[in-house]
């Protein structure tokens, strides 16, 4: 349990600080916006996938809920399933695969709210 409040403690902190630094609007488009939005969703995801990971160790009911908040990780954690008996290098497989593959997620999101290209024969009129 007090694993658990950690994490919660930790992303909260994460977060209040991510907020609280001084960005302006043109650093939340381009590769800025999608490298701010995927440490969020590796945040968030991470820390879910550890407390269903700490749950999973007990052999009552919250071992259910566990299962519940590892199937966050899917289908990412599925390419780690080799390495299941092993639950340290299982762990830190499906991190790295889960922080990697926010990339990608944060991509996806931003990519309809991305600027219009400007045509080359538009210019900038004064």
């Amino acid at each position: 349990m007090i694993a658990i409040a950690l994490l919660v403690l930790i992303t909260g902190c994460i977060y209040g600080l991510w907020r609280g630094l001084p960005f302006s609007a043109a650093q939340r488009h381009g590769w800025a916006g999608v490298w701010r939005l995927a440490c969020m969703i590796a945040a968030v995801r991470i820390s879910i996938f550890g407390m269903g990971v700490l749950l999973m160790r007990s052999a009552d009911w919250r071992q259910s809920v566990g299962h519940i908040l590892v199937l966050v990780g899917l289908p990412e954690i599925y390419a780690a399933k080799a390495l299941r008996f092993q639950t340290t290098a299982w762990f830190a497989a499906c991190c790295a695969l889960l922080a990697a593959s926010s990339i990608l997620w944060a991509a996806l999101f931003l990519l309809p709210y991305r600027a219009p290209m400007k045509q080359a024969d538009e210019r900038p009129k004064n």
